[in-house]
């Protein structure tokens, strides 16, 4: 399956390449671009909404600390001595 899509993305960049017209507007603002496409492809694993369901490890290990944080509660105090 990846390969097919890795051939997918290879066709599709090629076709769009050699329009003369896109192929000068990546020249002119791909750096701008490119950056920011794949900030928005990671971003929405990067935050847990990874494939079905799943959080990166990475994220799940903050929300536990997070967790933790806020529901530990210090003992009350004791009697003083």
């Amino acid at each position: 399956m990846s390969r097919l899509l890795v051939a997918v993305w290879c066709s599709a960049g090629r076709f769009f390449a050699t329009r003369r017209i896109i192929a000068q507007a990546l020249a002119r603002w791909g750096h701008i671009l490119l950056p920011r496409v794949l900030i928005a492809k990671a971003a929405p694993s990067a935050i847990g909404l990874g494939r079905r369901g799943h959080r990166p490890k990475v994220v799940q290990s903050l929300a536990s600390q997070a967790a933790e944080k806020w529901t530990h509660r210090p003992p009350p105090p004791g009697p003083s001595s």
